[in-house]
């Protein structure tokens, strides 16, 4: 995952480094959930199943347990689930055994989010711009939300661990930074079954940074290399798709037909921009600031241009074929393209000094609005809508997408607002969709505003406060409060220190690096 070529980090950086996995590994560890959402669930049932090796075959090929998981994401469980197969056959630690699955997705973020950091020190060339960029992305953005939702972390943190590679090979050419590259696309295609299609799209994008520079010696053995660890991803792939749905490519693993689905593009590119059910920029506020940088990143760094074009061309692909996925927070199949577009946030933090007050206010108000977005999602169980409103015809599409009485922002809001007044009453506040008519369209009899029950869903989900299986009539933390959250909040604090510790260095080093720039002939 971490491309071998290129400046080693400073001190400086790899402190920093360490603050930030704590810090974030703390956030994302004390709004995890014990829920299991999408199919992570069902990852967790065959990588359990596969290390008993009690998987059945189906009759309609492949095996079960079944999950429409790439392999990766799949294997991405099996340390985690071999602890807790291996606690289970001793019977001891059971609350410990709960709480193994919880922190798997929170800790692979926390990797990408590394790699994020990683990049953007490589591309900014110092360590302050990374880190800004990289907590904004970690805390103001759906990044937050899906390291406790899960479903796009592999396949965005591969996405992203091939960029950095590239990047690195971009600027040194190196037999590490091409191993890490072609090892980087290899498991990228066995997350989503859309893996191969950001691979291919990153291969093009080699090939047009490659095409683009002088020969250098050693050049046909990378691609050699990279050549070979693709080819055997690839393989891997098919055979075990052949053996885990019973078909090569996708039979037996998606319905295609339905995931391939039309959708007008226009509409779709509308909606990621405006509506309120499905915007990037309503989700990921501080991507405002992104669109504000993106020309000057743009120049800045033509090593990324490629990269983002083919990205963003992917991207129309999902908008144009069945867009939006099932109950998410956001434009979930988008998911990858958040830690890309959040780079230009480094350099809104460089500029920062010299921005007008006003300006810098408004941007740090937009990361904070950013913030208060991602905090609503990780409360509450996000799919909460989806069983309250999911069988009414009222859920429909173009309703979820489009009308703001159904953004999952707002009816997190009312799960918030339902939550404070049954702990103060005891009772749930009802959600209530009304129907709104211009003077001359309301009918005689308009149908009276429908009403739903929230009570079971206005709960918070967060692992501590929900009930051991061995103790059901408590929350977990009422009988052993210490047992995760004390040293969460620990590594949150150790982090802190490090950060601030390390950020005068950071500072220093930047502003060095300018006066460097600025007296250069």
């Amino acid at each position: 995952m971490l491309p071998a070529a290129g400046p080693r980090p400073s001190p400086v950086s790899a402190r920093l480094a360490l603050g930030l996995a704590l810090v974030l590994f703390g956030c994302y560890g004390l709004t995890a959930s014990k829920l299991r959402f999408g199919y992570e669930g069902a990852n967790i049932d065959q990588a359990e199943a596969l290390l008993r090796g009690d998987w059945v075959p189906r009759l309609q090929g492949g095996i079960a347990p079944y999950t429409q998981g790439g392999l990766a994401d799949v294997a991405a469980y099996f340390p985690f689930a071999a602890l807790k197969l291996g606690l289970d056959r001793t019977g001891l630690l059971f609350g410990l055994r709960q709480l193994i699955y919880p922190f798997v997705v929170p800790l692979y973020t926390v990797a990408l989010l590394l790699v994020l950091f990683g990049l953007g020190r490589d591309l900014y060339g110092r360590s302050a711009p990374a880190l800004a960029l990289t907590l904004v992305a970690g805390l103001a953005t759906m990044l937050w939300p899906y390291a406790k939702f899960g479903m796009e972390t592999q396949q965005t943190l591969w996405t992203l661990a091939a960029v950095w590679a590239l990047v690195r090979y971009h600027r040194v050419p190196a037999a590490g930074a091409a191993a890490a590259f072609g090892i980087a696309l290899a498991l990228l295609m066995l997350t989503k079954i859309t893996g191969p299609l950001h691979a291919a799209a990153l291969l093009l994008a080699a090939g047009w940074i490659v095409a683009r520079r002088e020969a250098r010696p050693g050049g046909g053995i990378h691609a050699l290399l990279v050549i070979l660890l693709t080819a055997g991803g690839a393989a891997i792939f098919l055979f075990s798709n052949r053996w885990r749905y019973g078909g090569w490519l996708w039979a037996g693993r998606y319905g295609m037909g339905f995931e391939l689905s039309r959708y007008p593009l226009w509409e779709a590119l509308w909606a990621v921009a405006t509506s309120p059910g499905e915007s990037l920029l309503l989700f990921c506020p501080p991507l405002l600031i992104s669109l504000w940088f993106i020309g000057s990143f743009w120049r800045r760094f033509p090593v990324m241009r490629p990269i983002l074009v083919l990205m963003l061309a992917v991207g129309i692909l999902h908008l144009r074929n069945r867009p939006w996925a099932d109950e998410t927070w956001g434009p979930r199949r988008l998911h990858y393209l958040v830690p890309l577009l959040a780079l230009p946030l480094g350099a809104w933090f460089e500029r920062l000094p010299d921005l007008r007050r006003p300006v810098r206010w408004l941007g740090w108000a937009v990361v904070a609005a950013g913030f208060g977005v991602q905090l609503i999602a990780v409360a509450f169980d996000y799919t909460a809508q989806a069983f309250v409103l999911g069988r009414t015809p009222l859920y429909s599409q173009e309703n979820t997408v489009w009308d703001p009485q159904l953004s999952p922002i707002r009816f997190n809001l009312h799960l918030l607002r339902s939550a404070a007044h049954r702990a103060a009453t005891g009772e749930s506040i009802p959600f209530v969709y009304e129907r709104h008519y211009l003077p001359w369209t309301k009918p005689d009899n308009p149908p009276p505003p429908e009403s739903f029950s929230m009570e079971g869903y206005d709960h918070f989900d967060l692992w501590y406060l929900q009930q051991r299986a061995d103790w059901p009539d408590r929350p977990y933390w009422f009988h052993s409060p210490s047992s995760f959250v004390v040293p969460l909040l620990g590594l949150m604090i150790v982090g802190g220190i490090l950060l601030l510790a390390t950020t005068r260095a950071a500072k220093i080093e930047m502003r060095r690096s300018k006066y460097e720039t600025n007296s250069s002939p």
